[in-house]
């Protein structure tokens, strides 16, 4: 019986992630914190935060901003919008905070990032 129990806790682990991700995706425009991450899945921020970072590695904004930049990499890739007009649409008011954590996260700034995949040559 303690076994099922253990299941079930690791199976609400995996839902409560599972589906704060997908909030995530859904709101991937708006700036969250942690407190409206948390409440989304009636959770302490404490044990919202203990929970996530188990599952994932990473702190919940962390994970969050994440996909925000993967996000952007399509929109710099496939678009013709400014850096600004992209960081704007995924909830950044300040272009300069965007292209500073863009690249901490991906190792180059925006700019340079479309400038180098955009003009690849294959050859």
């Amino acid at each position: 019986m303690l076994m099922d129990n253990k299941i079930t806790m690791n199976e609400a682990t995996q839902d409560t992630v599972g589906q704060s991700i997908a909030f995530m995706n859904q709101q991937i425009s708006q700036t969250l914190k942690v407190e409206d991450l948390a409440g989304e899945r009636s959770l302490s921020v404490s044990r919202y935060s203990e929970i996530f970072k188990k599952k994932t590695g990473f702190s919940a904004i962390h994970y969050f901003n994440k996909l925000k930049i993967e996000k952007s990499c399509q929109y710099l890739y496939f678009t013709d919008m400014t850096v600004k007009e992209v960081s704007q649409l995924f909830g950044f008011d300040d272009p300069y905070y965007f292209t500073r954590l863009f690249k901490k996260v991906m190792g180059i700034p925006p700019s340079q990032y479309r400038y180098l995949y955009k003009n690849k040559n294959f050859e």
